[in-house]
């Protein structure tokens, strides 16, 4: 039988550019979040730059469809990642918990359980920093693969 082609992907080094930049920004902002002992925003942002860093690699090489760019497919950060044919440099297991803070650091569970709280309650310190540590070691890539990293791709003057 014949095999669906799906929704179109789109494929722009200029806003992998963007989105490279736009992981680089988050990153700090994690950072800072941390710093301020804000836990659950510093998570959500250290979420944010890990999917900025995929994104970029995503638009110069497998190109992405408009639902994993800004809907509900964009932040599943394995199923992303693996698009992209790139090893990760970190397990599996860390992007998914930061795939899960993509919506847990933000929203009440829903259903509520029988004593709702608020979704930041249930972060501590060392969830801020091992997001941050993984959103760190991604952006660290990004700067070592030619896929993210424009100027690695690109004959010098």
């Amino acid at each position: 039988g014949a095999v669906s082609a799906g929704p179109p992907r789109f494929k722009c080094n200029a806003l992998g550019d963007v989105e490279w930049q736009s992981a680089q920004q988050e990153l700090h902002v994690a950072r800072l979040l941390l710093e301020a002992q804000q836990w659950a925003a510093s998570v959500f942002h250290a979420q944010q730059a890990v999917e900025h860093v995929i994104k970029a690699a995503m638009l110069r090489t497998c190109g992405v469809t408009g639902d994993e760019f800004r809907g509900g497919e964009g932040h599943s950060l394995t199923s992303l990642l693996q698009r992209t044919g790139l090893t990760s440099p970190v397990a599996t297991e860390e992007l998914q918990r930061l795939s899960t803070a993509y919506l847990a650091t933000r929203y009440a569970p829903f259903p509520p359980p029988a004593a709702p709280s608020v979704p930041y309650a249930a972060y501590t310190s060392h969830d801020a920093e091992d997001g941050v540590a993984v959103a760190s070691i991604m952006v660290e890539w990004g700067r070592n693969t030619e896929q993210v990293e424009p100027s690695l791709s690109q004959a010098g003057p």
